[in-house]
């Protein structure tokens, strides 16, 4: 089957991209910079010989990690392409210089971490300057709803009475500074106050991004 080239695809130079892993259980994202090309951040890459480089791009999986540039199917892997778009976002030749400037190392980005600074959280970075993440955020509001139900079922068990609940309410409020710490770490963008925990939440169910449009 041919493949659609990017210019069918409308994609434009600065558009932020997705596309879905693992059967949608989440979604990798990245900068379009035009010419079928794609700057994006990966895990560290671990080392092996099971894959071959790339005849378009050069790009090995087995090799290469942190923030690179890929043509448009390695970025894709075989999977769906999205379209985010943001309501609030940078003019695309800015977006662009933006993602190409971390690409060269003029500017630097953290390492990738999947809780506190995954792939959405740099390609949200170069297109509106803010670090976002709903994928991080499902986590997080996973683990903090599993910590107050903890919570709860510790109040009502009679044989462990206030020492359980101290315990439990201990670990919810554990739970809460690290992600309030670490949320939006990283770019000197400051840590949040645990205040920024419900911020975060009330952002999720009133985002930034309209409706991924497929392609």
């Amino acid at each position: 089957m041919a493949q659609c080239s990017s210019e069918q695809r409308g994609l434009q130079p600065g558009d932020q991209i997705a596309s879905n892993r693992l059967v949608f259980v989440y979604h990798h994202h990245g900068i379009y910079v035009g010419d079928d090309v794609v700057i994006h951040l990966l895990q560290p890459a671990k080392k092996s010989n099971s894959s071959s480089p790339c005849q378009k791009c050069g790009h090995t999986p087995s090799l290469h990690g942190g923030i690179i540039k890929t043509c448009l199917d390695c970025f894709l892997d075989g999977h769906s392409l999205y379209i985010i778009n943001p309501i609030d976002c940078k003019p695309p030749d800015e977006i662009v210089k933006t993602a190409t400037e971390f690409f060269q190392g003029i500017r630097t980005f953290d390492e990738y971490n999947f809780a506190f600074n995954n792939c959405q959280d740099f390609a949200s970075f170069c297109k509106t300057g803010i670090k976002s993440s709903e994928e991080r955020n499902k986590v997080v509001k996973t683990l903090l709803v599993g910590t107050k139900e903890v919570t709860k079922v510790s109040a009502t068990m009679a044989g462990i009475g206030m020492v359980g609940l101290a315990t439990a309410s201990a670990m919810h409020f554990v739970v809460k500074r690290i992600v309030a710490k670490k949320v939006d770490g990283g770019l000197g963008l400051g840590y949040p106050n645990i205040k920024s925990i419900s911020m975060l939440f009330d952002n999720m169910h009133n985002p930034k991004f309209e409706d991924c449009s497929t392609i």
